[in-house]
């Protein structure tokens, strides 16, 4: 050892196998600071997307708190003090949003009806809350619950709803399956006494985690102090070698607090394979520095300093791929498990921040996501930004829900993503917002586009949707609005964009466009729907009655029955206005039942005074799609004890279009217990021709824009006279309704038209009026025959 040649050897063991301890120590050192900093930044990451996913059920329940609050069956329940049946839309509601607790309070905050009992501090909150809705965390029957409240308004406070989910373990566990953290919720329930605010021998200490049983310790002690409990349990934790960051919520008449953990130990050992190949590595350079460690000494520098770089850029944060080392096998093997473990832990990251941000089930953005979008582009435009936005709201897709099924309707709601995806153009986006509705930003949108803007997204359900087989068309509504012409705020715009596409829905158009005054419509509207209601229990409805006319022989033995309404504060309402506010609020089913009510009442008293007249009565499409429609109809007709052929039923080709296979199957129904059934509006629709084929009526009806000027204009002349001659083609009796004057009658008598209806005959008549009109016209028709 005293020769040069050795001392040279050994001074040079000696420094590599320093360096190659150093080298490791700094590996080790970097990927354990590395591992120790990426399980907090996930730990922060998995609180974040905690909060998101609690946001988001906070907007889903306030959401579906808001439309049960607007409900105006439930409003009309709660102001009449029926709350069996309140109780009642409060459960159905609950089931399909999937909440597990529904409540009914007073103003004054008064439990009139809760699926669980409710703790009594719920009425400071409703006082804090100044009448506008919120979400809590409260305990329940032992039980944490997220809990919205909605004021129930009509225009006043009439009560509270509330909808709420359920914090259980099953929700721990999903959370834990996105971001690999488990879970604790601590929570006291005081007692449900309101005037009790202190702790007392009936509190309950609740513990839910999807933590290991052997490491959920507390102290008895502070069970009564939930932050010394949670304290406690941290600092328990630690010593196991678990990091948790604290979580802290707002909730009513109970303590709650809660732990997001990750386990140390667990991501190390991810890693012991690299220590050990790490170590390999040192000791085979080791045994190979005795014999070669002049010629080495330099070259295994390089990668030892390129692979602690790369380490603690991982340490750092940075998961960027660097150029490759090159070096011997073992290095680049090291390399490699390096760049493996930052690209795993990068894109795990980006995943997590892409749950957050986007709709799992069509990948679109979410509403949070598009809403900063839009705050930033106002913001970095100074506020004046320009850009239109577009809420599309896919209608039928309840039905074909109910009819089809959930994996059906995401089937559906996957194919109109694709779609509406492939029509953007840059800078614009599309976002899924809710169940059934989408919104899309349009940058650098005005008034000039719109209707190329309307035309795109038309284009979108153009083609029928075919899932599982089944062919379907798609239904939407879409309400438009424009930046900054019509808000200076998301909120504001979101807001009038609702306002738009219910203005569309009530019209049967496809798309509004927000105008100036259609915020005052939007009230006059929901006062008409109030008032109607009101006119479906209290009267205020009556039936016209309008002759039409055999042709052939000049005798009215059928009348149609037209609905009118008389409000004693809005005055005379005109069925173009409240129909589809009917419809809209599912009223029309009821208002439907009362004219075939009214129908039958007025048929035995005219068969009891001898006059035999069959009465048409019109059908919307929520009454072809009402199941129950056939069995109500024939229980009425058995208990009055009328023939079905009584009554003939008009429906437009527009009632088949949502679900044409459940449409027929209910006209089918109709007409084989009996029933006449006749196509209303006919050629005006854009299909008529080949709905004839399905649908089995056994009349047309024209409608009156190709009649009401049949005299004068020769080209609705030819189109009525082929109408009839195809109707008559196809075995169906033909109806001409606006007949005018004398001579459109003649020429409709003379080609064969089987029934006129207009005002050359009569107006629609009262009861009373009808029988005298029918007195003199069988007169004058007697007198023409004598």
């Amino acid at each position: 050892m005293n020769s040069f040649k050795s001392q040279l050897l050994l001074v040079f063991s000696i420094l590599i196998a320093a360096a190659l301890g150093a080298t490791v120590y700094a590996v080790f050192t970097a990927t354990e600071q590395s591992i120790v900093r990426e399980t907090r930044d996930e730990l922060q990451t998995a609180q974040r997307v905690f909060s998101a996913i609690l946001e988001d059920r906070s907007l889903q329940l306030l959401d579906r708190s808001s439309i049960l609050a607007a409900d105006f069956g439930l409003k009309r329940a709660i102001a009449t003090g029926e709350l069996d049946t309140a109780m009642s839309a409060l459960g159905n509601h609950g089931e399909r949003a999937g909440a597990a607790l529904v409540a009914l309070l007073s103003p004054e905050g008064k439990v009139l009806a809760a699926s669980h009992t409710l703790p009594g501090t719920l009425v400071d909150d409703l006082e804090a809350s100044g009448g506008e809705a919120f979400v809590r965390f409260i305990v329940a029957e032992d039980e944490l619950f997220q809990l919205a409240l909605v004021p129930v308004r009509a225009p006043g406070l009439l009560a509270w709803v509330g909808l709420g989910f359920r914090l259980d373990v099953e929700l721990m566990e999903s959370f834990k399956s996105i971001t690999r953290a488990d879970i604790t919720f601590m929570f006291r329930r005081m007692s449900s006494n309101a005037e009790a605010r202190t702790v007392n021998a009936e509190d309950v200490f609740g513990l839910i985690s999807t933590l290991p049983e052997d490491l959920l310790r507390t102290d008895p002690d502070n069970q009564k102090r939930l932050d010394e409990a949670r304290k406690s349990l941290r600092a328990h934790l630690l010593t196991e070698s678990w990091f948790s960051q604290p979580l802290s919520f707002q909730a009513s008449d109970a303590n709650v607090t809660g732990l997001v953990s990750k386990s140390l130990d667990a991501r190390l050992a991810d890693f012991s394979q690299l220590r050990q190949q790490i170590s390999a590595i040192a000791i085979a350079a080791l045994l190979l520095s005795l014999m070669l460690a002049l010629f080495f000494a330099r070259s295994l520098s390089k990668p030892i300093e390129g692979l602690v770089a790369r380490a603690r850029r991982i340490a750092s944060g940075d998961y960027t791929q660097v150029h490759r080392l090159k070096a011997a096998a073992e290095f680049m093997q090291l390399e490699t498990a390096l760049h493996t473990m930052g690209e795993a832990i990068g894109e795990r990251e980006r995943r997590i921040q892409f749950q957050a941000e986007h709709d799992l089930l069509t990948s679109l953005p979410n509403r949070d996501y598009i809403s900063k979008v839009i705050e930033n582009r106002k913001f970095e435009a100074g506020g004046v930004a320009r850009f239109g936005l577009a809420l599309i709201r896919l209608t039928n897709l309840t039905p074909l829900t109910d009819v089809y099924g959930q994996r059906f309707a995401d089937d559906l709601l996957q194919q109109f993503a694709d779609r509406a995806r492939r029509l953007l153009r840059r800078g614009d986006m599309i976002a899924r917002i809710d169940a059934d509705r989408f919104f899309g930003y349009c940058d650098q949108l005005d008034h000039s586009g719109l209707t190329a803007l309307t035309e795109k997204i038309l284009s979108i359900v153009e083609e029928p949707f075919e899932a599982e087989g089944i062919e379907v068309r798609v239904e939407l509504h879409v309400g438009i609005v424009l930046s900054p012409d019509h808000g200076a705020s998301y909120d504001d715009l979101l807001r009038r964009a609702h306002i738009a596409l219910k203005g569309a829905e009530l019209a049967r158009n496809t798309a509004s466009v927000y105008e100036i005054g259609m915020d005052e419509l939007h009230l006059r509207q929901i006062r008409i729907t109030s008032r109607l209601q009101l006119a479906l229990h209290r009267g205020g409805f009556e039936l016209n009655y309008q002759p039409k006319v055999e042709s052939s022989v000049g005798r009215c033995q059928q009348v149609e029955a037209l609905l009118r309404w008389r409000d004693a504060e809005m005055g005379q309402m005109f069925p173009d206005e409240f129909i589809p506010l009917a419809e809209h609020s599912g009223d029309i089913l009821l208002i439907t039942d009362w004219v075939i009510r009214e129908v039958i009442r007025q048929q035995l008293v005219w068969l009891s005074n001898g006059r035999h007249i069959t009465v048409s009565v019109n059908l919307s499409a929520h009454d072809l799609l009402s199941k129950s429609l056939v069995d109500r109809l024939l229980g009425q007709l058995e208990e009055a004890g009328l023939p079905s052929h009584y009554l003939h039923f008009e429906i437009t080709e527009s009632a088949t279009i949502s679900d044409p296979a459940a449409a027929i199957a209910q006209l089918e129904r109709l007409r084989n217990a009996g029933f006449c059934l006749s196509m209303d509006d006919f050629g005006t629709g854009y299909s008529s021709l080949s709905q004839l084929k399905l649908i089995p009526v056994q009349e047309v009806k024209i409608d009156k824009s190709f009649i009401l000027k049949l005299d004068e204009q020769e080209t609705d002349q030819r189109l009525v006279r082929s109408i009839i001659d195809m109707g008559h083609n196809l075995g169906l009796s033909v109806v001409a309704e606006g007949v005018e004057n004398e001579a459109s009658a003649k020429l409709l008598t003379a080609w064969g038209c089987e029934y006129l209806q207009g005002y050359w005959y009569s107006r629609p008549l009262p009861p009373a009026a009808l029988e005298v009109w029918l007195d003199e016209f069988e007169e004058k028709r007697q007198s023409l025959l004598i």
